[in-house]
């Protein structure tokens, strides 16, 4: 497959990390190789899988807490609480665990949850089963449009398409780097050195961010007539600090340097940038 080296998967998955609302839950950032909220997420959705009928629970603070893990963009969070209430979400989560082995029921059935789109469906089917599932967001859309197509938010049908294009794609790299004996590497989410969808989709979201940044660049330099804005050279300023592991004061002290903004521009937009 052309669109990524196979040997860089594993750099790619080292190179992961995820940092929204983390110091709020007491979690530390996730990345190599513990991965601590989601280690926790995975076994706890894994937990109510399994006995969400015998508990007679849809665990609803397990889910407030995964939109918040995913930084609930878009009022998700708003959205959930507001309109839950009207809909009884135990039989829309028993839908989904029944669901789970088959893709598309699955992801219909996710898609009715009050406030969620694709990528909080997909996060869901992701943690209460990584094997076979893989988190959607825009920054994988964008960087996979070429693969999975466009993708219209709201539109169920094209969801649930570009979705299962997305998981054939992950099946598809998930037999290419085992049949090439590419190795993932032993981690706290798992010891084994398979991939499984989620871990795929992890080291592709690494990628997908350096991609995304890539393209920006090479677009500007492809039509020097048009001036970059001190948003186009933050952001490349901010991926290249984040590769790095650099934490807020130093992004924005680059903001400052590199950019030539003031304290509090590149305080903005670094908040900008972080939650787009």
């Amino acid at each position: 497959m052309d669109l990524i080296d196979l040997t860089d998967f594993p750099d790619y998955y080292k190179k992961y990390s995820w940092n929204k609302k983390h110091k709020l839950f007491g979690y530390p950032e996730d990345k190599y190789p513990t991965f601590e909220w989601i280690s926790s997420l995975e076994h706890r959705f894994s937990w109510l899988c399994s006995n969400y009928k015998k508990e007679n629970t849809a665990s609803k603070y397990l889910i407030q807490e995964m939109i918040e893990w995913g930084g609930s963009q878009n009022g998700v969070l708003q959205k959930f609480n507001d309109e839950s209430g009207e809909a009884n979400l135990y039989e829309l989560i028993c839908k989904v665990v029944e669901n789970i082995d088959d893709a598309e029921n699955a992801i219909n059935s996710a898609l009715e949850i009050p406030g969620f789109g694709l990528t909080y469906s997909s996060k869901l089917l992701r943690f209460m089963k990584p094997e076979k599932y893989g988190a959607l967001d825009s920054r994988l859309r964008e960087a996979l449009i070429e693969n999975i197509g466009k993708i219209n938010d709201g539109k169920n049908k094209s969801m649930v398409v570009g979705y299962l294009k997305f998981l054939k794609l992950l099946e598809d790299f998930r037999n290419e780097l085992k049949n090439s004996g590419v190795k993932k590497p032993e981690c706290q989410l798992s010891k084994s050195q398979d991939w499984n969808a989620a871990q795929i989709e992890m080291a592709l979201f690494c990628w997908a961010e350096q991609s995304n940044v890539l393209k920006r660049k090479r677009k500007s330099e492809e039509n020097p007539t048009k001036k970059q804005t001190k948003m186009d050279r933050a952001r490349i300023v901010y991926q290249k600090t984040k590769t790095k592991n650099c934490g807020r004061k130093d992004i924005i002290e680059s903001f400052i340097s590199e950019v030539g903004m003031s304290n509090g521009q590149a305080s903005t937009y670094y908040q900008k940038i972080k939650n787009e």
